[in-house]
């Protein structure tokens, strides 16, 4: 299983992680920058593998890489387990592609 986390936020957070030089702490995961004013979710990850499905070992990224990027769920909940305080509430289970 795995989950939609924001690509900005994504990189923020490596280079926190890995940083030694004091580079700030990228803030609380909002999961709602994901989200159309619907409140469903603004991309269709599946549709990309779908797409792709015959030739996925031949594209190096999906289509909206630069916006979101999709995590294991043993990282997203390790991170929930360790930054728990810092973490905006999650989006909507429930959450579909915005038709809109």
């Amino acid at each position: 299983r795995y989950y939609l986390i924001p690509e900005q936020w994504r990189r923020r957070w490596i280079k926190y992680v890995q940083s030694a030089d004091g580079t700030p702490d990228p803030g609380p995961l909002d999961p709602k920058v994901l989200l159309c004013e619907h409140g469903n979710l603004k991309f269709d990850p599946a549709h990309f593998y779908e797409k792709h499905r015959t030739n996925l070992h031949e594209v190096s990224k999906h289509d909206d890489a630069h916006l979101y990027a999709l995590a294991p769920s043993t990282e997203v909940f390790e991170l929930l387990q360790r930054h728990r305080t810092r973490l905006a509430p999650a989006a909507p289970s429930s959450a579909s592609r915005c038709g809109a």
